[in-house]
């Protein structure tokens, strides 16, 4: 998923929410991104994200 697709769901999700999301580790790395969001609706969000399998084992 490229970021601005991400920052497009994350400012149509959460009202009045500004977002900018990069890939932190590497321009080529698809699979990590970081997202800074601003806004007065949420203070704090904490994610732990999984693939299916990753999340199968993880019980």
């Amino acid at each position: 998923m490229e970021p601005a697709e991400v920052e497009r769901l994350i400012e149509e999700g959460v009202e009045d929410a500004d977002a900018t999301v990069s890939r932190p580790r590497n321009p080529d790395d698809d699979s990590h991104l970081a997202a800074v969001v601003v806004g007065t609706d949420i203070h704090a969000l904490e994610l732990k994200t999984y693939t299916p399998e990753e999340y199968a084992d993880h019980g």
